[in-house]
């Protein structure tokens, strides 16, 4: 969320609304924010009477497989490849020496 706001702290919920371009109300904003923490969708973690809101960061459900992440590996080892291949055409290309098939 750092990146979002381009801060170098967590947004508040006033923050959040006005990203939203003030659509939503900080009241209501709030409201979204303690319910999504209910569910466990989000964490809440109370320091005074300021709550912070979080993102859960052990969240598997975005976990991948074993077998695809090895075709992704697969995939990403025969793009570099032709990655390769490509530039070195490019570079035939630019000196005048490329057959083209």
């Amino acid at each position: 969320m750092r990146e979002l706001f381009g801060c170098s702290t967590e947004p508040a919920i006033g923050d959040i609304s006005t990203n939203l371009g003030q659509s939503v109300s900080k009241l209501a904003t709030q409201k979204v924010l303690v319910a999504c923490a209910e569910r466990g969708v989000i964490t809440s973690k109370a320091y005074g009477k300021q709550t912070v809101f979080v993102a859960n960061q052990n969240d598997d459900t975005n976990a991948i497989s074993p077998e695809d992440l090895a075709a992704l590996v697969e995939n990403n080892d025969h793009l570099r490849k032709e990655h390769q291949s490509l530039n070195e055409q490019i570079a035939h290309y630019n000196k005048g020496k490329c057959t083209w098939k």
